[in-house]
């Protein structure tokens, strides 16, 4: 026997006591389970079942049969009623996200104030590191990451893109002129996120055109969080996330500089374990980030 279907069918058939209630219950054709039924018996080479007009009962190699498979069919429709159930519970147990250090303040805010009130039964731990985590054998329900993967044993999904350009504050550039070209940034310190300047480098690009900028680091971190508030401080320029350099122009804190110039966008994806997707807690804060993606990541 190559799989379940044929003894399923049979014990709901018994069960139910007519082709016709067993069919209904099974949610399939009269024929489709007719044909199970004959082909079980042709497999076991015994006829399982009198048929009649008037009744439908076993014969003694068919009650065998059921006898021996019902308490196993009963055990499989518990098992799947109960997870089921389990599925339409109240998200909860402890939810173990990664995420882009950039990206950490505000995702960790959007989920205190939005996301935990909703579900109480949730409990956080949020991690915000560059380094590439294994979900699986560190035990992360979910990780938001950029660019490309390397590893295929995760389902992901694109949230959005993310954008770097240069700023620098007001108070930097008392008595210095704004660089009017690319070239010119190489004339100023450069306040620096590493995982952005690979080799003391930036490469910008304007519409059809890319421009390699050799920079002399006054600050080399490796935390967006430092850099903003170093280029905010006024140490030099900075290569920022756009979501965290444009609030920062709109209160005055940053000045945008070389507007047009950038990096390349860089693909922000929501990664998960394929055994993870359906946990009602990892649900919950899927659908929340997609439907919150712009307060939580800033995308």
């Amino acid at each position: 026997m190559k799989n379940l279907r044929a003894p399923y069918c049979f014990v709901k058939l018994l069960q139910h006591g007519t082709f016709t209630g067993a069919a209904r219950a099974l949610n399939v054709p009269l024929s489709t389970l007719s044909r199970e039924i004959a082909a079980l018996e042709r497999e076991l080479k015994h006829p399982l079942i009198y048929r009649s007009t008037r009744q439908l009962r076993p014969t003694d190699v068919g009650q065998n049969y059921f006898e021996r498979w019902r308490e196993i069919i009963e055990q499989i429709d518990f098992a799947h009623a109960s997870f089921e159930e389990s599925l339409n519970q109240e998200p909860s147990g402890t939810l173990r996200i990664t995420t882009l250090p950039g990206m950490g303040d505000l995702l960790g805010s959007s989920l205190v104030k939005d996301f935990l009130p909703r579900y109480p039964k949730i409990k956080l731990d949020l991690l915000a590191t560059e380094r590439m985590v294994d979900l699986i054998q560190e035990g992360f329900d979910a990780g938001i990451r950029a660019g490309r993967l390397p590893s295929s044993t995760y389902r992901v999904r694109k949230l959005g893109e993310q954008n770097f350009q240069l700023y620098a504050s007001g108070s930097y550039f008392e008595g210095k002129e704004l660089p009017r070209k690319v070239a010119q940034v190489s004339a100023h310190p450069a306040v620096v996120f590493p995982p952005c300047a690979p080799d003391d480098t930036w490469t910008l690009v304007s519409k059809n055109k890319t421009a390699r900028v050799r920079i002399h680091p006054i600050i080399k971190i490796n935390s967006i969080e430092v850099t903003r508030d170093a280029t905010v401080a006024g140490y030099g320029i900075g290569l920022l996330p756009t979501h965290i350099g444009e609030p920062l122009v709109t209160e005055g804190s940053l000045t945008p500089v070389l507007r047009g110039w950038g990096t390349v966008a860089t693909p922000i994806n929501l990664v998960m374990p394929a055994h993870s997707e359906r946990s009602p807690k990892v649900t919950a804060f899927v659908d929340f980030v997609f439907a919150n993606r712009k307060e939580a990541l800033g995308l």
